[in-house]
């Protein structure tokens, strides 16, 4: 029988963070101990409110189609979330609830790329990033971020990169995998060269509330980009929900009315009753965000006291990652995994994230200190 595969697969591989969870789950099974550092998933539960609010949702009977761009209540709550947190006044019909931010990146793919249109990305990046395009025909453009420079987005560097073919540049911020928050300067500087160029300009942002030097701004706030950017955030982190798939995008009606058209045929509309609960998440007290903040702070502050510094060659300001570099201990990325895999550390190579990743392990302190000092402890024995 003939290979029945799609041409478009054929540089899509599987996930290389999938690929050590998958490693470390064996692992377990064997009986041996594994913290695992490999996976963006806090540790934490999710609120018991947003829990209640799906509870309540689904007693009321809220089990069936929402209208394609979600629920009324909920973008009303992202609405006024935007509003309170950025500044930024979106109508209520310019945003879509999602299946997390994941999705709506896809649906921006979707909507505007033909084929051999080009994205851009800076790498070292979220995996989805640079296999997303392809799915659409376009071309994704990796543009390196380098740790000589803090893994900002070198914006000389970004302009070679652009050409006619340019539709759409993708940034992360605060960044996975590296935990970089990108100055103002930088996001000026790429808002410059995108009216200048005339490209739209996909923002995840879903990070924004785990940002602890610094601050964070949002692309869309800047002169001239309300316009062009697509922000992109999810519920996954911020209220701990990564198995409730639930996040938005929102953009001006234009754009919004074009992704709405790929969304319907893709999934329809988002879960009804877990939209409620995101809209509770919103509309509600926000003390479990600062409360889970807090505890990350806490968490980065014991590593950046006991792993060497030369392994943390920047200081990761938001997110909950460290970008470790082990090459002065003598590794590959694979090898430093492989050996910490053996003392039961699960982290992910740098290379899974694209150009720039060689010589770099991600890892996410999303798991208690406990379990974090027992991971200090094998680091410094094998990368010193």
């Amino acid at each position: 029988m003939k290979d029945f595969t799609s041409s478009a697969l054929e540089h899509i591989g599987f996930s290389g963070i999938r690929a050590v969870f998958d490693k470390a789950n064996q692992l377990e099974s064997e009986g041996k101990k594994v913290v695992h550092l490999e996976l963006g998933r806090l540790d934490f539960d999710t609120p018991r409110h947003i829990k209640d609010a799906a509870k309540k949702a689904l007693d009321e009977g809220l089990v069936h189609y929402t209208p394609n761009l979600g629920l009324p209540v909920f973008r009303e709550a992202v609405k006024n979330h935007l509003q309170r947190q950025l500044g930024l006044n979106y109508s209520d019909k310019e945003i879509i609830a999602t299946m997390g931010a994941t999705q709506g990146a896809l649906l921006a793919m979707g909507a505007f790329l033909d084929q051999g249109d080009e994205v851009i990305v800076p790498t070292p990046t979220f995996v989805s990033y640079l296999n997303a395009p392809r799915f659409f025909g376009g071309i994704p453009v990796p543009l390196e971020m380098k740790a000589g420079e803090g893994f900002q987005i070198n914006l000389e560097e970004l302009e070679k990169k652009i050409t006619p073919r340019t539709k759409i540049m993708v940034i992360i911020s605060p960044h996975n995998p590296t935990g970089t928050v990108l100055s103002r300067e930088t996001l000026e500087g790429v808002a410059d060269l995108a009216r200048r160029h005339d490209f739209l300009v996909l923002s995840d942002e879903v990070y924004d509330q785990m940002v602890f030097e610094g601050e964070h701004v949002s692309i869309s706030t800047l002169p001239g980009m309300w316009e062009r950017a697509i922000l992109a955030n999810s519920f996954s982190k911020t209220y701990s929900m990564t198995g409730w798939r639930l996040g938005y995008i929102a953009a001006p009606q234009n754009l919004i009315g074009s992704m709405v058209r790929v969304h319907q045929y893709v999934v329809g509309s988002s879960t009804s009753f877990v939209q409620a609960a995101g809209a509770a998440a919103l509309n509600q007290s926000q003390d479990c965000v600062r409360e889970m903040a807090s505890t990350l702070a806490e968490r980065r502050k014991f590593l950046l006291n006991n792993i060497s510094s030369k392994l943390v060659p920047v200081k990761p300001d938001g997110a909950f990652y460290f970008f470790l570099d082990v090459r002065p201990a003598g590794y590959t990325s694979q090898e430093a995994v492989n050996r910490l895999l053996d003392e039961g550390v699960a982290t992910v190579p740098g290379p899974a994230f694209g150009a720039g990743g060689e010589g770099f392990i991600r890892l996410a302190y999303a798991t208690t200190l406990e379990e974090l000092e027992y991971a200090a402890e094998k680091i410094g024995k094998v990368l010193g």
